[in-house]
């Protein structure tokens, strides 16, 4: 799920790595510069692009050609910057008295990238799953989140309380001195968890599970630390 105002085109790379590791990747373009004006912002992302993405996984999940190799008790979502948003919305973050209508009962694990979970405008403060981020304390599955530490689009200020709403097991890795546009390495260092991630909890792979408890960082790319004192492990269903 990428960013607000880019492009699907943008993670075909991102999506070919994951893929070449024996998942089923899609990539969805939300095209909220495409729409009518009243529907550009807030009411395009806080309702229509986790409806779009659960368009999309209902649609191959649904499809001759893809259906039959898709386990269904396995499907994670990954999201950067507007699109980690979606991917909590997706996976059960209360956006409205309406999320059910956005929630996707199949995602099973998230990764999500410098997420959008609030913010301060011209003075006012604004969480994006109502105040302090509480409506996230719906989501109990498996979630990582990576961030830089110098960015100033989606402070860590605002991603580390949401965080701690989250109520199944969670990982944490700041990717340090990066700002919301990262480094070529950061953006490896990020796959990289991620693989590890995904290993873990789709594949159930008990080596990935166990160096991703205890990791530190990764090897090569930039500077990435697990933060620990964020870190909750729970049995997960």
């Amino acid at each position: 799920s990428h960013g607000s105002n880019a492009h699907g085109i943008y993670d075909i790379e991102h999506a070919n790595g994951i893929a070449r590791h024996g998942y089923i990747v899609a990539v969805i373009t939300y095209g909220e510069n495409r729409t009518h004006s009243k529907l550009s912002g807030s009411a395009h992302v806080q309702f229509l692009r986790p409806l779009i993405t659960r368009a999309v996984i209902d649609s191959l999940l649904d499809s001759s050609e893809f259906g039959s190799f898709i386990d269904r008790e396995n499907i994670a979502i990954s999201g950067f910057s507007y699109g980690g948003f979606t991917a909590l919305a997706t996976a059960g973050g209360k956006v409205s008295s309406e999320a059910k209508s956005v929630h996707h009962p199949l995602i099973s694990a998230a990764v999500i990238t410098a997420p959008w979970t609030g913010g301060i405008y011209s003075g006012q403060t604004i969480y994006a799953f109502g105040e302090k981020n509480v409506g996230l304390e719906g989501i109990d599955i498996p979630i990582i989140t990576l961030f830089g530490s110098k960015d100033d689009v989606t402070p860590s200020d605002f991603i580390f309380p949401a965080v701690r709403q989250l109520k199944g097991s969670t990982y944490v890795v700041e990717l340090i001195d990066q700002t919301h546009a990262f480094e070529e390495g950061s953006w490896q260092d990020r796959n990289n968890w991620e693989l590890l991630f995904l290993n873990a909890y789709l594949k159930h792979d008990q080596e990935a599970l166990a160096q991703l408890k205890t990791g530190i960082s990764m090897q090569g790319g930039k500077g990435d630390k697990q933060l620990f004192e964020y870190q909750t492990l729970l049995t997960d269903k």
